[in-house]
Parts: structure tokens; C-alpha cells; sequence
């Protein structure tokens, strides 16, 4: 199984902050949405 890792970082805040997350390669985007707005 391919496995991604990505790292999500909010904008325009003083302190960064930023998650790194592993999601498999056959995601469908929508469930990517969904992780990312979680």
C-alpha cells in the first residue's frame, strides 16, 4: 500500500501550526476534504 504524508499548515496566524498526516494513496479527494476540514 502507497502512503502519503502531507503536511497542512494554517495561514495568516502568528504561531505557526501545521499537522503532518499520512493518508493512503487511493484516497478519493473528497475524503481528503474531509480529513483537512476536520
Amino acid at each position: 500500500m502507497n502512503v502519503y504524508q502531507i503536511q497542512i499548515a494554517l495561514k495568516g496566524v502568528k504561531s505557526k501550526i501545521w499537522r503532518r498526516v499520512l493518508i493512503p494513496a487511493d484516497l478519493l479527494v473528497a475524503d481528503f476534504h474531509k480529513i483537512i476540514v476536520a
